[in-house]
C-alpha cells in the first residue's frame, strides 16, 4: 500500500469516527429534549453542579 492510500484509508477511518461521533451527540441531544425540567434540573444537579468548581 502507497502512503497517498494509506493516507486516504486512515482518513476515511477518522471521517467514519467523527460521523459516529456526531450522531451520538445528535442523539443526546434530542433526547434531552425529550427530558422533562424536572429531569433536566436533575441531570444539571448530578452531573453539572459537582464539576462547575473544578480546576
Amino acid at each position: 500500500m502507497n502512503g497517498i492510500s494509506k493516507d486516504g484509508s486512515v482518513a476515511e477511518m477518522i471521517q467514519r469516527q467523527l460521523n459516529h461521533a456526531l450522531d451520538n451527540v445528535k442523539q443526546g441531544w434530542e433526547n434531552l429534549q425529550r427530558l422533562s425540567p424536572a429531569q433536566k434540573q436533575e441531570l444539571y444537579d448530578r452531573f453539572v453542579k459537582p464539576n462547575l468548581h473544578q480546576p
